[in-house]
């Protein structure tokens, strides 16, 4: 029986080319995170990020909410 040569090639092929693409794709996923994060802090008014479907929250310092409100794109 002859084993199937064309879906591990196809396979290899696209897993070479995955990484070319997927750095572009990781950025604009960071900075989507982030500008998320952003709105969330500015919303609170407080420096705190509530975590998704959880009671609680996050607490930033003073100085790191003041330096991601006034200066997110330093």
């Amino acid at each position: 029986m002859r084993k199937p040569v064309l879906l591990p090639l196809l396979a290899c092929a696209l897993a070479a080319a995955a990484p070319i693409e997927a750095h572009a794709y990781s950025t604009r996923v960071h900075i989507m995170i982030a500008n998320e994060i952003r709105e969330a802090l500015i919303a609170s008014g407080d420096g705190s990020i509530p975590l998704l479907h959880a009671p609680y929250a996050v607490q930033l310092s003073d100085e790191d909410f003041q330096a991601i409100r006034d200066h997110s794109l330093a």
